[in-house]
């Protein structure tokens, strides 16, 4: 009996060894399938290439010269308005060579009037001697235009005028296609002040073109050209 005993523990270890063993292999053995698979996901990025470009084909850096502006040598008359223009300037070139369509718009900022010589000085709405800073500024203005297809043009009725709203306007969405493109021009205008007709109203034309012509070497304004996108690809992408 004794050794039956001693047999049974023996017996017994080995029995917890053959059922690791077993365990190992069920396993390794009887695992679950497993496969993987791998790919890339990947699309093109839409082309933004929007160019602003001068006449000659130059950067925007510098300044566009107008050359020099006279008001209008008529008399004063009864019912006549008296204005002296420069002619259309093509001041940019906005070309749209993306692949997605970019609407186009401007803003014009504040006239600037440089002295001839010092700084300028102006007076009150009652003073003989210097007008007003407003009066001064009211002689001049700014058009903008545009033409699609040419940048060779001689009289605005060849031209799209853009009317503006508070200094801004959308001109217009340059769709997608071959070198889609505007050519934007601007036009000075001198318009001499006859609401006035005698010194004793405040300001008379002449005596105000006078001042100017005496006292401003010139008037420049800053124009700001901006393409924003305007259409999407896919066109029902969310």
């Amino acid at each position: 009996m004794k050794q039956k005993r001693k047999i049974l523990p023996k017996l017994f270890a080995a029995l917890v060894v053959l059922t690791l063993i077993s365990c190992c292999f069920l396993g390794t053995t009887f695992a679950r399938y497993t496969s993987t698979g791998e790919n890339i996901a990947s699309v093109e990025v839409a082309n933004w290439n929007i160019t602003f470009t001068n006449a000659s084909n130059q950067s925007l850096d510098e300044n566009i010269k107008f050359g020099q502006l006279s008001p209008s040598m008529a008399d004063a008359g009864a019912d006549t308005t008296r204005s002296n223009s420069t002619a259309p300037k093509l001041v940019a070139v906005i070309k749209n060579n993306s692949e997605v369509d970019a609407k186009v718009s401007v803003t014009v900022g504040d006239l600037t009037l440089s002295a001839l010589q010092g700084s300028l000085t102006y007076g009150s709405a009652s003073d003989t001697a210097n007008p007003t800073e407003d009066q001064v500024k009211a002689l001049f203005k700014i058009e903008l235009y545009y033409h699609d297809t040419s940048a060779e043009i001689g009289s605005t009725k060849d031209l799209n005028k853009i009317t503006l709203n508070d200094g801004k306007a959308d001109v217009k969405t340059l769709t997608t296609g071959s070198n889609a493109a505007i050519y934007l021009y601007a036009v000075l205008t001198w318009t001499t002040d006859d609401t006035n007709t005698s010194a004793a109203g405040g300001w008379d034309g002449d005596a105000l073109d006078t001042w100017a012509g005496e006292n401003v070497a010139g008037v420049s304004y800053a124009v700001t050209y901006t393409a924003v996108q305007a259409s999407q690809t896919p066109a029902s992408g969310s």
